[in-house]
């Protein structure tokens, strides 16, 4: 297990996007000072919040609205592919719950890992940082989501993490009937698509420019191979470089107090 991030002083950046011609604005809590990609996780999440506000609206002038709701949980069976950073934060957060809520989850974990090692797909799972063929991976994607293996962070259909959850979950709306998630082929499903993917840039940044996902039931594997760095960079750095794979265009590192 990482050490928990000690708490940081925090200001607000304003940040102004071009949303699929779409104006965002939109206010990022951000650490003073030197931090991390995990560090910068509150801000990430805000910037999700106002991606997932306009591609809402884009929807609904298309006719169309959220249909996911609490207790429809036919998508927390899929692999959810998360940043390193976020398998440290989901980590730490598990090691700090109640020793009951603790034992229970990690039991979901290990049962989920079992399954895995059973159906022969463990060891594709956990190498999933390294795999770079969409293709494989999409692959594997469908392979676990056969297996029907609810999130361990899955209690009584919705999520028990909800304000902590990964972006890449954040990310997944639909318009069409709930029930349709539960098709490990998507069939009948019609996302909610946001002109670009957030959950993609958070993966390339630090990594030389090449998604690197973890599997989130695989997190504390990959977190014990891989201890958490400490901070090395300025929050306006490692934004940059965020919204330069979101962008696709060179955004320059500016210093708090955007």
């Amino acid at each position: 297990m990482s050490d928990a991030a000690a708490p940081q002083q925090m200001l607000t950046a304003d940040l102004e996007l071009v949303i699929g011609g779409r104006r965002l604005a939109v206010r990022l809590p951000v650490p003073i000072g030197k931090t991390s990609l995990r560090g910068m996780l509150p801000a990430l999440r805000a910037l999700m919040a106002g991606l997932s506000g306009v591609a809402i609206e884009q929807a609904a002038d298309e006719g169309r609205r959220v249909a996911c709701k609490a207790g429809c949980g036919a998508c927390c069976r899929q692999l959810v592919p998360i940043a390193g950073a976020e398998a440290h934060h989901l980590a730490d957060l598990v090691d700090a719950m109640p020793a009951e809520r603790r034992k229970a989850v990690m039991g979901r974990f290990a049962a989920a890992r079992a399954q895995l090692e059973a159906a022969g797909l463990w060891r594709d799972f956990v190498r999933l940082p390294t795999i770079t063929d969409p293709a494989e991976a999409n692959a594997l994607g469908l392979g676990y989501f056969a297996q029907h293996i609810a999130c361990p962070f899955l209690e009584d259909e919705s999520c028990s993490i909800h304000p902590e959850r990964p972006l890449a979950c954040r990310e997944y709306l639909v318009s069409s009937d709930p029930a349709q998630c539960a098709d490990p082929g998507g069939q009948g499903v019609v996302p909610i698509k946001l002109d670009r993917r957030l959950t993609t840039a958070v993966a390339r940044t630090g990594g030389a420019g090449r998604p690197r996902y973890v599997a989130m039931t695989a997190l504390f594997d990959w977190v014990a191979c891989n201890p958490e760095a400490p901070p090395e960079q300025e929050a306006g750095e490692i934004l940059g470089e965020v919204l330069t794979y979101f962008t696709g265009s060179e955004v320059a590192a500016e210093p708090p107090g955007l």
